[in-house]
């Protein structure tokens, strides 16, 4: 009676299918429980393209729900069963299997839970092939503990929380202590920090053996995961357990058929923005190729500015130096420079609108190429035919003599 309504559902979707397993199984002492998977076809293809992702009574990777699962059982063959199926239909949607990077070489690089044995163990149990880190070692081979080590993370609120609830119970520098432990690098006191830990009595002690894969979770140098992964990795499932706390708020009391109808919603919701926001991402793109295409043709017409600024500069003070009317010059020099200083003021302009491909460092600042002094300091013959030149190295005056017809005699003074 209380999965009929979902079997109901089940057998009678006609469109494109969302509660895509309902199944009973009868466990031994345990006794009987049950389990319903809801995930669209498109859900899928996130899930198999995931790199982190966080399980936290559903499967996210980072704040993109990809599964709503209802389960009566928090027992290890429970999860087992559930991610079983989760995996299964992935396979059926997409024809690729999920993957692990320990295992595959790619695919999900870590996944960050509350650390729920039962989660965190069976999930292993799906990590099918063979090792690619510890080659001499066949996957069958490796423990839960030992695959945990390549791909699991404690998160560290719930770690937090968790050594927070001791208080009162044991010291503040075993609790300081355990909080170290929570580190990416390695610690030079751990057997000091251990001790410590191990000398707060019984809670103290039932914490810290928790588990092996636990500990690797926590303090990266006993894992396996790269140094890097590590890093990027989310430490906390904060943002996730918001898109929880919205989904389990909408479904509370509610009846399975009614809670899987309202995820229904939700997840198309969820999936129609996803789409408008591709579909932004991919104008976003097109607007920042464009962008880049004009700042690579602004880039080459700088560059070419800048040949024709140093040869007009060269030949202004070639002219200046023969002592000729460098007027025309100048005014050239002049022209050249301010069309490079609006080039580069469109430069300015347009740069934090592109991708960053198109690099700039190769070009020369305006106020860098040559004297400005040469613009400044035209020289003007007066009304007895003086010409002065002050910014040659030499400054002199001189006259020209035009008594004698004929003549170009230079008289120095």
């Amino acid at each position: 009676m209380y999965m009929k309504g979902a079997c109901e559902l089940l057998e009678g979707q006609v469109d494109e299918q969302y509660l895509r397993c309902v199944e009973t199984y009868n466990f031994g002492k345990e006794g009987t429980f049950h389990i319903a998977v809801c995930m669209f076809k498109a859900m899928s293809e996130l899930l198999v393209s995931a790199k982190c992702f966080c399980i936290i009574g559903r499967i996210l990777p980072i704040a993109i729900v990809v599964a709503q699962a209802f389960i009566t059982s928090q027992s290890a063959y429970a999860h087992y069963k559930l991610f079983k199926h989760i995996f299964s239909i992935v396979k059926i949607d997409t024809g690729r299997s999920v993957h692990f990077r320990h295992i595959h070489g790619d695919g999900i690089d870590t996944f960050t839970a509350d650390g729920h044995r039962g989660q965190a163990k069976d999930i292993s149990k799906e990590m099918n092939g063979y090792c690619s880190i510890q080659w001499d070692k066949p996957l069958y081979t490796l423990t839960p503990s030992e695959h945990l080590a390549h791909c699991y993370r404690y998160c560290l609120v719930h770690y937090n929380c968790n050594i927070s609830n001791l208080r009162g119970h044991v010291d503040e520098n075993i609790l300081s202590a355990m909080m170290s432990l929570y580190s990416a690098h390695l610690l030079l006191n751990l057997q000091e920090t251990l001790t410590l830990i191990r000398s707060g009595g019984k809670k103290a002690i039932d914490k810290e053996a928790f588990g092996n894969f636990a500990f690797a979770a926590i303090y990266q140098p006993m894992s396996k995961i790269p140094l890097e992964i590590w890093k990027a990795a989310p430490p906390t499932s904060n943002g996730n357990e918001q898109a929880h706390r919205n989904i389990n708020r909408d479904g509370m009391k509610l009846t399975m058929l009614a809670r899987i109808m309202r995820g229904l919603q939700f997840d198309s919701r969820l999936l129609n923005a996803i789409d408008i926001w591709k579909d932004e991402e991919t104008l976003q793109q097109k607007i920042v190729s464009i962008k880049d295409k004009e700042m690579k043709t602004l880039r080459n017409k700088a560059k070419n500015l800048e040949g024709q600024v140093v040869a007009s500069a060269i030949v202004v003070k070639c002219t200046l130096e023969s002592f000729k009317n460098a007027e025309s010059s100048i005014k050239k020099l002049r022209k050249n420079d301010q069309k490079l200083r609006e080039t580069h003021q469109q430069l300015k302009k347009i740069t934090p609108q592109c991708s960053g491909a198109v690099s700039v460092t190769d070009l020369t600042p305006p106020d860098q190429l040559f004297d400005h002094q040469l613009l400044e300091n035209q020289p003007k013959i007066n009304r007895v035919g003086m010409v002065q030149i002050p910014h040659l190295p030499f400054p002199r005056q001189f006259k020209m003599a035009t008594n004698s017809p004929g003549t170009n005699l230079l008289d120095y003074t």
